[in-house]
């Protein structure tokens, strides 16, 4: 599975195992992504099936209609994250499921993946999400978030601080 964590300072972070399975196919898969649209710069992470990850993208961008969110060919579960922002405008976070694909806008800290509730209750002790995914991983505490931690700041990324292109 995966975690992905906001917190209060809108830092993203996600690790980077990558299961088939019970299958390690890696420790540095990329699960975010930095994506423009009409003024808009979005970060989008996927607790799921990762070859999922690009329909779903083009499907929040088109609208995210939810009659036509993207199916797995065996309907695996996935959690689809998107925080996007105007420059000099506070982001907004979404998550949508699998069986429930309506964004449902939600308010930092928030974690979604098989360590979500490590992540959540981390972030409110004071961890950054970086730190949180870090001490799941270090501690054992579940054993699907893995790797290394990925970590973008999402209101430098809608001011333009950091390129989108080097923080995806």
């Amino acid at each position: 599975m995966t975690t992905i964590a906001v917190d209060q300072n809108w830092n993203v972070a996600a690790d980077g195992l990558a299961l088939y399975g019970g299958t390690v196919c890696g420790l540095d898969e990329q699960k975010l992504f930095v994506r423009q649209q009409q003024g808009q710069k979005m970060i989008f992470g996927l607790s799921g099936i990762l070859a999922i990850l690009p329909p779903l993208m083009n499907w929040y961008m088109e609208g995210a209609e939810p009659e036509r969110a993207p199916r797995a060919n065996d309907n695996s579960a996935w959690t689809f994250l998107a925080v996007r922002g105007i420059e000099g405008k506070a982001p907004r976070l979404f998550i949508m499921t699998n069986s429930v694909p309506f964004p449902a806008e939600m308010k930092p800290p928030m974690a979604v993946g098989s360590g979500g509730d490590y992540a959540l209750a981390l972030m409110h002790a004071g961890y950054s999400a970086k730190g949180a995914i870090q001490l799941i991983i270090n501690k054992g505490l579940d054993v699907s978030t893995g790797g290394t931690v990925l970590a973008m700041n999402a209101i430098d990324i809608i001011n333009g601080k950091v390129a989108a292109e080097a923080a995806a």
